[in-house]
């Protein structure tokens, strides 16, 4: 009787270690802190933008999204805008796409003088 009160008290303390094992990598590993920047870059007469995660490119945007033609960015600050909302995006779990409206009520220059 002694040998199987011995066996189940080991195989509760197990099950007790592989619970708290379980629950510590749901809990606390999925609640990790995630940030993003941007990093704007001059691409040949116009502006490209990156979202990085720390180091990890996630995004390399070498035009302004939702044009039928591959525009660059005409100056440093519309690809930051746009750069940033990407990146707010992505934080709040939502679609990152951009598209004309976006474009529209940021006042990005589409046409580079």
């Amino acid at each position: 009787m002694k040998k199987s009160k011995k066996i189940i008290l080991i195989l509760l303390i197990g099950l007790s270690v592989l619970y708290i094992g379980v629950y510590y990598k749901i809990v606390f590993h999925n609640n990790t802190t995630v940030t993003y920047s941007v990093q704007v870059y001059k691409i040949d007469e116009g502006y490209g933008y990156m979202i990085l995660d720390n180091t990890k490119i996630l995004i390399k945007q070498d035009h302004i999204p939702s044009l039928e033609k591959h525009q660059l960015f005409c100056n440093y600050e519309d690809a930051k805008k746009v750069g940033t909302i990407v990146a707010k995006r992505l934080y709040n779990k939502k679609n990152p796409s951009i598209n004309k409206n976006d474009l529209k009520e940021l006042s990005i220059k589409l046409e580079c003088n």
